[in-house]
């Protein structure tokens, strides 16, 4: 099933990703996108972690059907998987009380459009992949143990949502490829940890190095 995949990465690297166990945080936008990619990759292991169900509304840029709709997002996505690796699902929002659960995988993935959620994950994981998108923008962070952190670019106040704002399904599916691709390198090596903007208004990628700046990161040094 992989063999052209292990023909690029080697059987090396793709025996690391069948080991692996990720937590993908959020199945919307982002998330169903980044699941499908990470099961097919080879990825050994998936928690998909939603409290959401399925609206006509998500049809234009996630992965589920119209037999999908009034389900659980992460019942559906697990139908959809299941088939390609080992899934394992919680509906349910993540919060303060059941944030352990994440403490057993390799990598976490913030697929969410919450900001609590997202600190939430900051300040519990030590290696994790930041990602949103609105609008036709998004950005991206691999958070590795040691490196700066979420709290070092962005302040945790509430952001402008996609529903008051909008997004292309375009934007949402090239920030979840990012995401993964960001991933998958943090699952078989090394990555620095940079902040990457993707712009499809100008076609444009920027990576933007952050340097540590809140008490926590400033404090470890």
């Amino acid at each position: 099933m992989h063999k052209r995949q292990i023909t690029l990465l080697g059987k090396e690297a793709q025996e690391k990703l069948e080991l692996s166990k990720v937590a993908v945080v959020g199945i919307g936008g982002l998330g169903s996108v980044a699941a499908e990619l990470l099961a097919r990759a080879g990825v050994g292991n998936l928690l998909l972690i939603d409290n959401d169900i399925v609206e006509e509304c998500n049809l234009g840029r996630q992965f589920f059907s119209r037999q999908d709709i009034g389900k659980s997002k992460c019942l559906a996505a697990y139908e959809k998987l299941k088939d390609f690796t080992a899934v394992e699902y919680k509906v349910m929002m993540l919060d303060s009380n059941n944030v352990g659960v994440l403490q057993d995988y390799n990598l976490v993935l913030d697929c969410t459009d919450n900001m609590n959620t997202r600190f939430l994950i900051n300040d519990n994981c030590k290696n994790w992949v930041y990602a949103a998108a609105i609008r036709n923008h998004g950005y991206v962070m691999p958070m590795v143990d040691g490196g700066p952190c979420l709290r070092c670019f962005l302040s945790e106040r509430e952001m402008e949502s996609c529903e008051e704002a909008g997004v292309l399904n375009v934007a949402t599916t090239g920030i979840a490829v990012l995401q993964v691709n960001l991933a998958l390198q943090m699952l078989i090596g090394k990555i620095e940890p940079l902040l990457y903007y993707l712009n499809l208004d100008n076609m444009g990628l920027k990576k933007i190095k952050v340097k540590k700046s809140c008490e926590n990161c400033i404090s470890v040094n």
